[in-house]
């Protein structure tokens, strides 16, 4: 269906055109975690100052498909530092399990034409699944990605984190009881002038109905990962995607059924966007 967005101010670093020392300029990956515990968190990782964020990972420890990512959100503060912003919540069924929540930025020395782009679909309590695409302007091509669930107070998650070459799609999905207030996506495309190499690997796991499975998408010999995405196909609403971390040549995503299960095979989609290292 045809879905109305409104588009957020663009975020824009545009950066001096001098060729790079490096195809991926002194890349680099920061990570922070919280401590384990039932309640619904939140975690940052942050570049450290005068890198910028390429790419985005984040993940759950212990949720075992009872906690939904809520956010997965690029960003740059006052200071000029770029960071990560992760949130998770449990599902409107709870969990008596400790967890944990994990942030993982890849970063990188300025690149030229750095923007964070992100665009947001119009709030609506709708089954059928709003979506959103962020879209890199002019000739940029897209490094990283992210996501926030505006509104869904754990009842919707994510379904599918498509990279393109030139823009993210994100679709959300409610569980299996609905959702009766209006809620929202938002897509964020981190994109930059091209970088040698510069492309995406794809990889599709088979059907099947386990209760989790795991796809991840590698990047050829001498490239290594800018960031990635992930896609369910036929969760709808039941599957939740709930790891999508990253590695320096590799793309891993995880996806849980929820505690409900599901009858139905589904399989997942992991994508790993590569650059020349």
């Amino acid at each position: 269906m045809a879905v109305g967005f409104f588009a957020a101010s663009m975020l824009t670093a545009t950066l001096s055109a001098t060729p790079a020392a490096a195809d991926i300029p002194n890349r680099d990956v920061v990570d922070a975690s919280t401590a384990p515990s039932v309640a619904n968190k939140a975690v940052t990782a942050s570049c450290d100052p005068g890198q910028q964020i390429i790419g985005t990972g984040a993940w759950v420890a212990g949720g075992g498909g009872d906690v939904r990512i809520t956010e997965m959100r690029p960003g740059v503060n006052s200071q000029g530092i770029y960071y990560l912003y992760v949130a998770a919540a449990v599902d409107e069924d709870g969990t008596s399990n400790t967890w944990s929540l994990h942030a993982s930025a890849i970063c990188a020395d300025p690149l030229p034409g750095l923007e964070i782009v992100p665009a947001t679909s119009t709030p609506a309590s709708d089954p059928a699944n709003p979506s959103i695409s962020a879209r890199c302007t002019g000739a940029r091509k897209l490094l990283g990605a992210g996501y926030k669930i505006n509104d869904g107070f754990g009842q919707v998650g994510i379904d599918d984190f498509r990279v393109l070459s030139g823009s993210v799609a994100a679709v959300a999905r409610e569980d299996d009881t609905g959702f009766a207030t209006s809620w929202s996506v938002t897509a964020y495309a981190i994109c930059a002038d091209p970088l040698p190499g510069l492309q995406i690997v794809e990889r599709i796991g088979v059907f099947q109905s386990d209760y989790v499975n795991t796809v991840n998408a590698r990047c050829p010999d001498g490239q290594k990962i800018t960031g990635g995405g992930g896609m369910i196909e036929g969760g709808l609403g039941q599957v939740i995607l709930e790891d999508l971390t990253n590695e320096s040549d590799r793309y891993t995503v995880t996806a849980f059924e929820d505690d409900n299960g599901w009858s139905s095979t589904w399989r997942v989609y992991a994508y790993a966007i590569c650059a020349d290292d």
